[in-house]
């Protein structure tokens, strides 16, 4: 059984690899886990070492592969993910990961069935606010309009960075944040609050 998660909105891909490790975990509480990294120059041999060698639960495995089309040698690898046996595996489980759409033709097949392919593209400046109070109940908290609007111009699509930021806010013991509660967080030397963090790095960097 084959995943193929891909797209520049690396928070979102990450929650769904964490949400496929974690139902095959429950699913399976004995087998084999193996996650290797394409672009380390032995990323690929690993994980053609691990997907074939029998281990002690030889029968179930789990193997995640990040940024496969980094490696440039042989086909070997598009070739062992293809294999027929392996796409109808349910009990051996391969979760490719990448920013990247596939380009060439050996790795056309991972946007078709029976792979199970999903494109995470960065959110648009209106999908933000509802996946930011979305995240916010998820964590107790409820966000004031101007508080929203603020993180949106500051932060974009960086949900990695909203995602800490909703946090901290979660810590701070009440349940309805504004903007001047933002204000207050104190966490980096030498500014005021995040604002003023991300202000100076991306002035520094124009």
């Amino acid at each position: 059984m084959v995943y193929f998660l891909y797209g520049e909105d690396t928070f979102r891909s990450r929650q769904k690899l964490d949400e496929i490790r974690a139902k095959y975990h429950a699913k399976n509480d004995e087998g084999d886990f193996g996650s290797f990294d394409c672009s380390e120059s032995d990323g690929a041999e690993k994980c053609k070492a691990f997907f074939d060698t029998a281990g002690l639960f030889a029968s179930k495995k789990l193997l995640i592969i990040q940024n496969p089309f980094a490696y440039t040698g042989s086909n070997m690898l598009s070739k062992m993910v293809s294999r027929e046996d392996v796409l109808v595996d349910r009990d051996k489980v391969i979760v490719m990961v990448s920013v990247e759409a596939p380009k060439k033709k050996e790795w056309k097949f991972l946007l078709e069935k029976p792979v199970i392919s999903e494109v995470f593209l960065l959110f648009k400046r209106t999908q933000i606010g509802p996946w930011m109070h979305a995240r916010a109940k998820e964590l107790g908290i409820v966000l004031d309009s101007h508080l929203t609007e603020k993180l949106t111009s500051t932060f974009g699509a960086d949900l990695w960075t909203l995602d800490a930021e909703l946090k901290k806010f979660s810590l701070l013991g009440r349940t309805n944040i504004g903007l001047s509660d933002a204000l207050s967080l104190a966490e980096y030397p030498g500014t005021s609050n995040v604002f003023d963090f991300a202000e100076a790095f991306w002035k520094k960097d124009s």
